[in-house]
């Protein structure tokens, strides 16, 4: 049982974290082999916990057949930099040397 049951949790977790690009060519032996598989043992049968991990290998290989959606509101670092925005702002900067006021370049 727990061969047959780390061999399906092993397929989920590479269907979990691999690319689509290169799983999708596998999917065809992956779901004839692991999941139309039929269990002898008799205790593998009637495992709920090879039924689950079944279930869920079946759940990731679909998820590879759905394009990616791209959440709107994902955060967006954008290329930042606190000179350029010291220097947009006209702010006055305070060193050890004494305070410095710090200008809008002339254009």
């Amino acid at each position: 049982m727990h061969k047959c049951a780390g061999i399906l949790l092993t397929l989920v977790q590479i269907f979990k974290t691999g690319h689509r690009n290169d799983l999708i060519d596998k999917i065809k032996i992956v779901f004839e082999n692991a999941l139309k598989a039929e269990i002898v043992n008799q205790n593998n049968k009637k495992s709920s916990f090879i039924k689950k991990a079944k279930v869920n290998l079946a759940q990731r290989i679909g998820m590879i057949f759905l394009k990616p959606k791209v959440a709107k509101w994902r955060y967006q670092r954008g290329s930042r930099s606190l000179s350029s925005n010291l220097v947009a702002s006209n702010v006055e900067i305070i060193s050890s040397q004494g305070i410095n006021k710090v200008s809008k370049p002339a254009i």
